[in-house]
């Protein structure tokens, strides 16, 4: 088994990169903060990022904790590996990590600087100082159940070169830690929600009317809220156009004010309205 580090200062941009590193380094797994990653799936591990403060964030990055440390070696151990690529901020923090897992030593070592721009890594930290948003690569379906109280939007990942093929490398997920947190528990009524939704659905001259609302899951949020809508559509709209792009932009919109995510957006045409014309 073959190890390439994959190094660079933390806010560079290298949880973006990694996916395709790995494809150019012929890597089979990825290792990073704390998670193994195989084929855009998390194998074992959890997430550093998950974590509440920077301290335990290192500790569990580096698999300070031996249960944890234990998981993932039990799962690359049952795994065909040739070759892993590990993140670190540093040599030495990819030496750790190689320590603790059993790996053989480092064979390789690839820098942030070698394969991103100076402009890309710029604002790359510009983004994590800014706006606290960190990308793990993995989607965001495979992510969600490990970070359930985190905003995660998708990110699709493809190459740029002009010498060949354009590929796929997958999707990854841009984390937002609930910005709320810091001050204590937010409560958000079904009220808000249900004002959100027919503010957004309005928007759209298609829609005549939101005669009902129903908001499940408020009291369990980390399983998604599920919307129910039963609305009435003004005649001659393409309904199933209309209805795919109301719950495209009322998640959106939902999860953008109340950092909850929706599992869920049903909408249910009740009736259709014909313009009067005077």
């Amino acid at each position: 088994m073959d190890v390439v580090a994959f190094i660079g200062p933390a806010g560079t941009g290298k949880s973006h990169r990694a996916s395709k590193v790995a494809y150019d380094c012929g890597a089979d797994v990825i290792i990073d903060d704390g998670i193994l990653i195989k084929d855009n799936k998390i194998i074992a591990g959890s997430s550093a990022k998950y974590e509440s403060n920077k301290i335990r964030s290192v500790k569990k990055a580096i698999f300070a904790d031996d249960e944890h440390a234990e998981q993932v070696r039990d799962a690359l151990s049952q795994m065909q590996v040739s070759r892993v690529l590990v993140l670190g901020t540093s040599r030495n923090m990819v030496d750790k990590i190689v320590h603790v897992l059993r790996l053989p030593p480092v064979s390789q070592v690839i820098n942030i600087y070698d394969v991103s721009t100076p402009d890309a890594i710029m604002k790359a930290r510009e983004t994590r100082r800014t706006q606290n948003k960190h990308i793990v690569p993995v989607p965001k379906i495979e992510l969600q159940p490990h970070l359930p109280n985190f905003m995660i939007d998708p990110m699709r990942l493809f190459s740029k070169s002009t010498r060949q093929a354009r590929h796929h490398f997958g999707e990854v997920s841009v984390v937002r830690p609930n910005r709320f947190s810091v001050f204590g528990k937010l409560i958000i009524s079904e009220r808000a929600v249900a004002m959100i939704v027919r503010e957004e659905l309005l928007k759209d001259k298609s829609w005549v009317a939101l005669t009902r609302i129903l908001v499940k899951n408020m009291e369990k949020p980390e399983r998604g809220l599920v919307l129910r809508l039963e609305v009435t559509v003004r005649y001659g709209v393409n309904i199933p156009n209309a209805v795919r792009a109301a719950q495209e932009r009322i998640r959106t919109q939902v999860e953008y004010m109340t950092w909850m995510t929706v599992s869920d957006v049903d909408i249910f045409v009740r009736g259709i309205v014909a313009e009067v014309k005077g």
